[in-house]
């Protein structure tokens, strides 16, 4: 089951779980009867273990300083 987010006409927010198999977007709220339509949000993604640049450059490798005119300058 998937969770789909909605907007009501009145501008409130609901999620659903549907079937992505038997998906048909909601023209109307379940609760309320408004006329609703469906929101769109980005995904959630989250990388993990070794070979993300998150890793492979830390501030083990590179620090940030300042030059003498208090510019940002990376360090090695």
């Amino acid at each position: 089951m998937a969770t789909y987010g909605y907007k009501r006409e009145d501008g409130t927010y609901f999620e659903v779980e549907q079937s992505m198999k038997e998906y048909v977007a909601l023209t109307e709220c379940p609760e309320t009867g408004q006329p609703c339509h469906r929101v769109y949000e980005p995904p959630t993604v989250e990388f993990l273990g070794a070979g993300w640049p998150g890793y492979e450059y830390s501030d083990k490798y590179t620090t940030l300083g300042e030059d003498k005119n208090g510019n940002l300058v990376i360090k090695s």
